[in-house]
């Protein structure tokens, strides 16, 4: 079952300032960086995550830093690059076998208190080249709401070596991976972002379903993502038992699913490498004295092969995956794609993913390709297999002769979607969320500097076209100075997916969240997410742990129902805009911030002092009322609201849950609370207006409507009773959300409320005898 929550929220007056999270002091170091200049974001590049991976350091597993560091880290310059040994994603700046840096871009109003989610991005480049200074990856355009980390990682001898001979394991630039995500786990707080949150509750097993990664009860807001062998790279850190506390969800760009080869498989070729070092001296001390350009000399100087290939199980001794992750029986114990992923994720390709290496590759020459062409790939690719590949698809009867069509067809389908798809397929049988994409949008500016002008038409939807959308880059195409501008199309394309990424970091699915505080829990630990100020014990989320269902919460502070569905309401965009299309309920608890109910309350409390008047005349307003509505007027905007969300999900049963008593009859004026009895009396009147709009506006819409009865419970638990449901006002609880709302036993009690009611209608089978 997937459950939908939207909820409405109080607002609070900010009174706490921001830090300078330009210096950031981390577990070990004091580190300074710089201030993105478009945007309202600071990054911090060339921050270690490890040694030096240099002397006998160097074909050996990544140690972490120091334990502290004197003095404090410039992390304002560039990183160098990892030693580069392909050409094809080859970066062409400074590089250094002293590598093992990471870059961060978070908010500039971020502090340790901010539990963003965190976007950790691992770069393409066939496992041979890349790396994280890259100008397409520059985080300044996608950490607007969340923290995004770039990892460095050690690339083809240096990272993936395995001469089990010599002792040379391989799979280090898999391990750096690791250990930069490990570094993020210990360090991303102090930067704003959240990493780890609550342990989750405990299921009941009378509703099994997937978990639909509800970030109500997370494990952790990381989500790794990568594109080409960054995807490859990230899947298999996603099938590593350990996955779940290294990160939250994944997201893998061309190239998730693949098999990989074997030590000994790779070892076939790696030998190879070897000789081509023409060593005097025994070969692993050779190996460790070979200077960085005989390492590079050497692997250029390695056999010819056919021009361009696919990733098959059918080759798996060639050079294109000889240098990348190898099935070793230790850091990767089993064949991944075997294993399946073991954290929601989205899989996704390109819809003409071969161009971009068949117009590499041949150029101009691309239109001029001859049937031996194609017969020599076919051969070379698929082997014994040829010849039926060739039946499927015939150069002659499916691609009207065009090789290159044959070939950017084959490419696309053998190394990106059909890997995917068997993920995907793994994923299901596993009961693991996933989803896939297919980006077919051709980009209508050059995205690497390295795409010439005269090509960018013929690439179509390529491989790598997507990245700049994920990273919501669109103005000065290709980075960091290029004159073009995506159009306000793509820029909305860019929105889109960069937030899905996001949502995937803080929730582990792609559909967003907005909501409010009756249902988000603000004050009640944990703080799932600071600016929605949402909690991960709201009843939403116990009671999609107590039935083992899919939720998407959306509740964000200070929302009315015209955000629910039209008005955007600060960064969040209408909550409807994120609901998910195949709901089965949605919950819905809203309308008093359309009648100032709470902020009412906060008026009169703050008014009453020279504190609170002093802190709403600093703040420069007043506690928000909302718009002044009769019974019938919010009636009708509710109305309007549910008919929406009927609309958008007209198979869903919506069910309406009603406000928690805050003034009940054992509450006493001048006391439990600073209102006079004539105001407590305003107040109930107030709420009384809300309940009788809330009834008027679901019992009109039944049966696809439902309304749960909480008012009526919950009088007796109101502020004051001995048995409050609700919080009374204190500073503390002001600042953190939480006066006049739900407390923890409130929330409880209401999610135990709505579950009878799903029990009365069948949504879920009722409980055992405990």
């Amino acid at each position: 079952m997937r459950l939908s929550g939207i909820i409405e929220f109080s607002v609070l007056l900010g009174l706490v300032g921001t830090i300078d999270s330009k210096v950031v002091q981390t577990r070990n170091a004091l580190i300074q960086g710089g201030k993105c200049e478009p945007t309202d974001v600071n990054y911090f590049l060339s921050v270690p995550y490890a040694k030096p991976p240099v002397g006998k350091s160097r074909y050996a597993p990544p140690e972490p830093p120091s334990a502290s560091y004197h003095g404090v880290i410039n992390a304002t310059n560039p990183t160098p690059s990892c030693i580069q040994f392909g050409t094809l994603f080859a970066e062409t700046g400074l590089q250094s076998e002293d590598c093992l840096y990471l870059n961060v871009w978070a908010p500039a109003s971020a502090t340790p208190e901010s539990n963003l989610p965190v976007k950790v991005w691992l770069y393409g480049g066939s496992n041979e080249g890349g790396g994280v200074s890259n100008p397409t990856y520059n985080g300044c355009y996608s950490a607007l709401d969340s923290v995004v980390v770039s990892i460095n990682y050690r690339l083809g001898p240096l990272g993936f070596l395995a001469l089990s001979d010599l002792g040379l394991t391989g799979n280090y630039g898999i391990m750096d991976q690791k250990l930069g995500l490990e570094w993020v786990q210990e360090n991303i707080r102090h930067f704003g972002g959240d990493p780890v949150s609550s342990p989750v509750l405990p299921k009941s097993t009378d509703m099994r379903t997937s978990l639909y990664a509800d970030d109500t009860c997370p494990k952790t807001k990381v989500l790794l993502f990568g594109e080409s062998a960054g995807a490859i790279n990230g899947f298999v850190l996603a099938t590593l038992p350990e996955a779940t506390t290294l990160m939250r969800a994944a997201a893998l760009e061309s190239g998730g699913g693949r098999d990989l080869a074997t030590v000994a498989d790779a070892q076939v070729f790696q030998k190879i490498f070897l000789d081509k070092l023409n060593c005097s001296t025994p070969a692993l001390a050779c190996l460790h004295a070979a200077s960085p350009t005989q390492l590079q000399a050497a692997f250029q100087s390695m056999p010819a092969e056919p021009a361009i290939g696919v990733a098959s199980a059918l080759n798996r001794n060639a050079s294109r995956s000889a240098w990348g992750p190898l099935v070793d029986g230790v850091v990767i114990p089993k064949q991944p794609s075997a294993v399946g992923l073991q954290v929601p994720s989205i899989i996704g390709s390109t819809s003409d993913e071969g161009t971009f290496f068949v117009l590499g590759t041949y150029g101009e020459a691309a239109s001029t390709l001859t049937p031996s062409v194609y017969d020599e790939f076919l051969t070379f690719n698929f082997g014994p297999l040829a010849s039926r590949v060739n039946e499927t698809f015939s150069l002659y009867t499916v691609f009207n002769r065009s090789v290159a069509a044959a070939l950017v067809h084959i490419i696309t389908d053998v190394s990106y979607k059909c890997p995917g798809h068997r993920a995907l397929l793994r994923a299901n049988e596993k009961d693991i969320p996933a989803w896939s994409y297919r980006f077919a949008h051709a980009p209508s500016c050059p995205w690497f500097a390295a795409i010439p002008d005269e090509y960018l038409s013929s690439l179509g939807a390529t491989h790598t076209s997507d990245i700049p959308f994920v990273f919501n880059m669109t103005h000065n195409m290709p980075p960091p100075d290029g004159d073009c501008t995506f159009s306000e199309s793509e820029e909305e394309i860019a929105r889109t997916m960069s937030r899905a990424w996001t949502n995937m970091a803080e929730f582990g699915t792609p559909d967003g969240d907005t909501g409010s505080s009756f249902a988000a829990g603000p004050g009640i630990p944990p703080v799932v997410n600071s600016k929605a100020m949402r909690s991960g014990a709201n009843f939403a989320c116990l009671l999609s742990e107590r039935i083992d269902a899919n939720l998407t919460d959306l509740s964000v502070s200070g929302a009315t129902l015209l955000n629910l569905i039209s008005e955007p309401q600060d960064d969040f965009p209408p909550q409807i805009d994120s609901m998910p299309t195949d709901a089965d309920v949605v919950l819905v608890l809203g309308g008093g911030n359309d009648i100032g109910y709470i902020g009412g309350m906060f008026e009169d409390t703050l008014s009453s002092s020279w504190l609170g008047t002093a802190a709403t005349w600093l703040a420069g307003q007043s506690a928000p009322l909302g718009d002044v509505l009769d019974t019938d007027a919010l009636a009708a905007r509710y109305g309007t609201v549910l008919d929406a969300i009927h609309s958008k999900v007209p198979e869903a049963k919506v069910i309406v849950v009603e406000y928690v008593t805050v003034l009940g009859p054992d509450v006493r004026p001048g006391v439990d609370v600073v209102f006079t009895p004539d105001r407590v009396e305003h107040h109930r009147a107030v709420g009384a207006k809300l309940l009788e709009a809330t009834v008027k506006a679901t019992e009109e819409r039944a049966p696809w409507c439902e309304r749960v009865s909480v008012d009526e419970p919950s009088r007796g638990h109101g502020i004051g009773s001995n048995d409050p449901w609700v919080n009374g006002f204190s500073w503390k609880l002001y600042l953190a959300g939480g006066a006049y709302h739900p407390n923890a036993n409130g929330m409880k009690a209401v999610s135990e409320i709505v579950y009878d009611k799903f029990v009365e209608l069948g949504l879920t089978a009722p409980e055992g005898p405990k």
